[in-house]
């Protein structure tokens, strides 16, 4: 299976329009040059979350499970002319089986690879953990180096998104993006689900943690 897919036309255009406008009211009051906040404990969440409605039936089917559990809800933000989202695996640092875990990405605007889309490899869900290396880019603690991306040659995928729009990828799927070459910020928002049977791989963990460590020293 395909790590990654499309979710054409799932949410609500007024949703999409209410959430886009809570989380510019959401930024305002931060005040911050962030360009990722963790949602969990924000009183934004609550409003956020009521979105996975048109979209969890999917989960349930592609997690192969009636029970699954919402571990986030993150807001990224890809500044005007910001740089690139390096190249990773979001299972370097969550450390599961790669069936038991996957992402929703749901753009708040229309998003395409101009305004930051991600880059999907057009890679199995079982396709194999690369070497990561501690990232420069803040908020992205590891990144897969070009030179080991470009022996890798799966064909990509980006979508086209239009309002109402969103997609999915497993925890395995490789991608990232080119940034932002426009003059207005993107937002998207993403959801992660986990299969209530999942567990963490101990040494996998370890692994990641060490590079974190020295992604924490790189940008300090």
């Amino acid at each position: 299976m395909l790590s990654h897919g499309f979710l054409k036309n799932r949410v609500d255009k007024k949703s999409i329009k209410s959430a886009y406008q809570k989380c510019n009211i959401f930024l305002e009051d931060k005040k911050k040059e962030e360009n990722y906040f963790y949602l969990n404990d924000e009183s934004l969440f609550d409003e956020i979350k009521n979105l996975e409605e048109f979209f969890l039936k999917d989960v349930k089917s592609l997690l192969n499970t009636k029970i699954p559990v919402l571990k986030a809800i993150e807001l990224h933000i890809q500044k005007a002319k910001c740089q690139k989202i390096p190249p990773h695996q979001d299972n370097f640092y969550h450390c599961i089986d790669p069936n038991m875990g996957l992402k929703i990405l749901l753009p708040l605007q229309e998003l395409k690879l101009e305004n930051g889309a991600l880059i999907f490899l057009d890679c199995d869900i079982n396709f194999s953990i690369q070497s990561h290396k501690p990232s420069k880019v803040k908020n992205f603690s590891s990144e897969i180096e070009e030179n080991d991306l470009k022996k890798i040659k799966n064909s990509t995928t980006t979508y086209n998104y239009q309002i109402g729009d969103a997609s999915y990828h497993f925890l395995n799927s490789l991608h990232y993006s080119m940034g932002n070459k426009t003059n207005k910020d993107s937002i998207f928002l993403v959801f992660r689900y986990q299969n209530p049977n999942a567990k963490i791989n101990s040494d996998a963990q370890l692994r990641y943690n060490k590079c974190l460590e020295e992604h924490k020293r790189i940008i300090n």
